[in-house]
């Protein structure tokens, strides 16, 4: 367990806009930052982020949280993963508390296994540097291919000893499960049922996920013993080979910066590239861009830069994942580099400025560069134009800008020497035949059964009360020492504040329902019998998480005040102007809801005690206490009007 001195230094120290722009790019708009959303699909930025109160708030799917919660849902990650991931970033030791054996057997599983792949690629590292066979083998090949010790170190490259079992011995030793080793695919079982290491002889590229964890390892074999060139990790708890881009953590602020993104596809084209100062470069390692991946890269730029080598006669492998880019509003151009050269072998003969010119006169719309290229190929042969044309219609059908299309439609037209009209026609086929898919797959798609969630929807009861207590700490920690009049008190002027007239109106009837808010009234409380400030960012900040959302939740939800009180003519009051009227009209209508409930029960005990003939006194008690009640409901009715605060 972290101690708390550790968690309030990290949260002194973390900076909302500056972790959040660590995964998504954020634009500044006023005092706010907005962008994309990285929580749901969307092509206009409705996230927004506030560096004044540290919080951030989707308002399209409604997601909304501080800088903590973002990390925790943006990485999957524990509560106290997220705060280890923000010290490491601020450079802040971790002191932790001893744990109990009962608390080490509760870390959660994907925690440990990143533990054992960090060890692992400690261990690698070591090995490359530290080891006999290390520096004459690993690190001589790096050495070959042009990595200097910086950029073997930044990319925390590694070797594994040619032996069966070097990796196993030690992470045994030193207490590392053989479960998660075996999980992770650092070590495999044969025939026999004995364990070996997996990458034994190879050269190791770490393969990092977006906040800089090492989810897996590339292994190149240097001896002929190996049957496979390459050896990637399996899919595991922490790594889905989908989800990932080889470089990206690397990459990732630079192709925010640039507004574009190089992909290439090996290991060693990333890592040249890099180190030749061209740093907004990702590979798929050797496979086509999934959906996952292509989001990965639109969370920085909407352009990706695809470079094939000289002699790659692939390209048509790569078109899937260029029809999802093109799905995903994507700008997808291709660069063929010269005969022979692969990103790796041209950046190490080219200066940055060099392969940029070059980039700048060699880049062309994927869509435009296929329609050329089969347009030359199919010249004197109609069946063959035909059919690719149809091919070119139905990578036009992913785009989903109708103006794309058009300029497309014009320039393939021209360019394949054909009607527009013609390709229209054809594209239009295209589009309802996968409309009608889309409509088939929805019918035929089994009905989902409601869950238990959604069948034990809270009580109505309980949702009035809530309503009224969002309120009234909403503007208990949005204005708490605001003077909201003045009373005379023992010959002296006395200030009454937000927190005095709070504290004096609920007093004994009201007894908040919400767990959250009993702890949040207390530490104000608290807090104000001694005459400390209260800063909300203490709340937002909360080491209850649940708490810290809910104060999150109902500081960047829309409220709408009433008509009565919030014109006045054609003038609409801001609502600093009428704390006093917002806290009177919450309070009141909670007790309002309160006497309800109340009459409610009493209503309930006179019938079973007219059908029980109980004794006339008992009777005579419950039906003055309702009579109390009914006037005390019309007097705070009196007093509400129609005055009832709405959230929507």
């Amino acid at each position: 367990m972290i101690d708390s001195t550790t968690v309030e230094r990290i949260k002194d120290a973390m900076d909302i806009v500056d972790i959040i722009s660590e995964f998504i790019s954020l634009k500044k708009r006023g005092t706010n930052y907005i962008a994309r959303c990285p929580f749901h699909d969307e092509k206009t930025g409705s996230f927004s982020v506030s560096p004044s109160k540290g919080i951030y708030k989707c308002f399209g799917c409604g997601v909304s949280g501080n800088a903590i919660s973002f990390i925790m849902a943006h990485e999957q990650q524990s509560y106290i993963e997220a705060l280890k991931w923000i010290a490491k970033k601020y450079n802040i030791e971790i002191i932790e508390q001893e744990l109990t054996p009962e608390q080490k057997e509760q870390i959660n599983r994907k925690e440990s296994l990143f533990i054992v792949n960090s060890f692992a690629q400690k261990f690698f590292s070591k090995n490359l540097f530290e080891t006999k066979d290390g520096v004459a083998i690993g690190l001589s090949y790096f050495n070959h291919r042009g990595f200097s010790e910086g950029i073997i170190k930044e990319f925390e490259l590694g070797y594994s000893l040619n032996n069966w079992d070097d990796l196993s011995k030690q992470a045994i030793k030193e207490g590392y499960k053989q479960e998660y080793l075996l999980d992770l695919g650092l070590l495999k079982r044969n025939d026999k049922k004995n364990v070996y290491d997996t990458f034994k002889g190879r050269v190791i590229f770490p393969i990092h996920n977006l906040s800089g964890k090492v989810v897996g390892f590339g292994g190149r074999a240097l001896s002929s013993e190996n049957k496979a060139k390459y050896l990637n990790s399996p899919e595991s708890d922490i790594y889905h080979k989908s989800k990932v881009l080889y470089g990206l953590f690397f990459a990732k602020k630079e192709i925010s910066r640039q507004d574009k993104c190089f992909l290439v596809e090996g290991y060693t084209d990333v890592i040249s590239m890099h180190q030749s100062g061209i740093k907004n470069v990702v590979a798929s390692s050797g496979t086509a861009l999934s959906i996952d991946q292509v989001r990965l890269i639109k969370r920085f730029t909407s352009n990706i830069i695809m470079l094939f080598d000289g002699d790659n006669a692939g390209e048509k492998a790569t078109e899937r994942g260029v029809e999802i880019a093109l799905k995903e509003d994507m700008n997808v151009k291709i660069v063929r580099l010269p005969q022979g050269e692969d990103p790796d072998s041209f950046c190490k003969t080219h200066n940055n400025t060099e392969f940029n010119d070059f980039i700048i006169k060699n880049e062309n719309d994927f869509i435009l560069h296929k329609t050329k290229l089969i347009a030359d190929k199919t010249k004197n042969d109609p069946i063959k134009k035909s059919e690719s044309i149809k091919d070119i219609i139905n990578t036009i059908s992913f785009v989903t800008s109708e103006v794309t299309r058009a300029v497309y439609i014009k320039e393939c037209a021209t360019l394949m020497d054909i009607d527009e009209q013609i390709i229209y026609s054809e594209l239009i086929k295209i589009l309802n035949k996968k409309t009608y898919k889309e409509r088939q797959q929805q019918i035929n798609k089994p009905a989902t059964q409601p869950s238990k969630n959604e069948n034990n929807v809270k009580e109505k009861v309980n949702e009035k009360f809530e309503k009224f207590e969002d309120e009234i700490i909403r503007i208990l920690l949005k204005y708490p020492d605001k003077v909201l009049f003045i009373i005379e008190n023992e010959g002296k002027q006395q200030e009454i504040t937000t927190v005095d007239y709070v504290f004096r109106e609920i007093s004994d009837e009201i007894n908040f329902i919400t767990n959250e808010y009993k702890v949040i009234l207390k530490e104000v409380k608290d807090a104000f019998d001694n005459n400390k400030s209260i800063d909300i960012k203490y709340f937002i900040n909360h080491n209850n998480q649940k708490l810290a959302n809910k104060v999150i939740k109902i500081l960047t939800d829309n409220y709408v005040v009433s008509k009565m009180w919030s014109k006045k003519g054609n003038h609409i009051l801001q609502e600093e102007n009428i704390v006093k009227e917002i806290i009177d009209n919450a309070i009141s209508g909670y007790k309002y809801e309160l006497v309800l409930e109340k009459l409610k029960d009493i209503e309930k005990q006179l019938k079973e005690y007219d059908n029980k003939s109980i004794e006339e006194e008992k009777m005579k008690d419950l039906l003055d206490e309702y009579m109390r009640y009914t006037e005390y409901k019309m007097d705070i009715s009196n007093r509400l009007g129609n005055r009832i605060v709405l959230k929507h």
